[in-house]
């Protein structure tokens, strides 16, 4: 979207430019509070925002230029706002604010609620703080690629194993903020070169 000399350009100086009031900082932690992303909040409806809106026929081009532009610079004013009330910043990581916390960890997550449209799903929930945390999403993420070998990559983000004493976390959340998968062993021999353990039975 090009601004540079537009009426919307004044649009986004009179909201970005001045300091942030309290009452609007106030405002943004409290967004954060009742578990919704000041972000999201404010996004655009992605079936109306667009002056060509997506066509199948022709991906590469569409969509293109925004259908109400200044009602577009207005939404990025307060999402803007919202931001600076919450970090005081516009160029914060969003893992800086939406966190990724289980036995002892504390990692930045990389996506957000699935109605935006990412492939990976993340519900947030807030604290006390106005940060945001991950209180649920993708649990079993599983890739095949049917080559010969077989080949296959997966996750299980929040583990199936989480009883006191189990030798390793039940989760595999430091891969998943990587935004990586693990390999499948289908082979006898890949499995028994990963043992955590063996235990024969007669």
């Amino acid at each position: 979207m090009h601004v540079g000399g537009h009426p919307e350009q004044a649009l986004l100086d009179q909201h970005l430019r001045p300091s942030v009031p309290d009452e609007q900082q106030d405002a943004a932690v409290a967004a954060a509070r009742d578990g919704v992303s000041a972000i999201a909040r404010a996004t655009l409806d992605l079936q109306l925002a667009f002056e060509r809106p997506w066509d199948p026929d022709a991906p590469l081009a569409t969509p293109d230029g925004l259908a109400e532009p200044e009602a577009a610079v207005a939404k990025l004013a307060s999402a803007s706002g919202q931001l600076l009330g919450l970090a005081g910043r516009l160029d914060v990581a969003w893992g800086d604010l939406v966190r990724m916390r289980a036995d002892g960890l504390d990692l930045p997550a990389t996506s957000t609620d699935g109605s935006l449209g990412v492939p990976q799903v993340l519900g947030l929930a807030p604290t006390e703080s106005g940060e945001l945390v991950v209180s649920a999403g993708d649990t079993f993420v599983f890739t095949v690629e049917f080559a010969d070998p077989l080949r296959a990559e997966a996750i299980l983000t929040y583990g199936n194993a989480s009883q006191p004493g189990f030798p390793r976390p039940g989760h595999q959340l430091a891969t998943y903020a990587l935004d990586e998968l693990r390999p499948v062993w289908f082979e006898r021999a890949e499995v028994e070169a990963n043992l955590n353990r063996l235990e024969v039975l007669e």
